[in-house]
């Protein structure tokens, strides 16, 4: 079966990723630093408030489309583009 991408929205900022893709995205991240650091520097709920400012305050763009196969995707455009 071969894959067929429709995008959505092209070269977007955090602010306007969808709603359930953030909310996935800050958990990760805040799940990430929480493992990462020492015990006890951060919980889940103060991870998760700097994960979301992080990801606000940063320039990375995002692409918002829907695959074939997948379903609905965001992926993050890095120096060399998506693919």
């Amino acid at each position: 079966m071969k894959e067929k991408i429709k995008i959505i929205k092209d070269n977007i900022p955090f602010s306007e990723v969808p709603k359930k893709f953030q909310d996935n995205m800050i958990y990760d991240l805040a799940k990430s630093m929480v493992h990462s650091f020492d015990e006890g520097v951060y919980t889940i709920k103060t991870a998760s408030k700097d994960a979301k400012s992080h990801l606000k305050d940063t320039v990375y763009k995002y692409v918002y489309y829907q695959s074939s196969i997948y379903g609905d995707c965001v992926c993050e455009i890095g120096q060399e583009g998506w693919r």
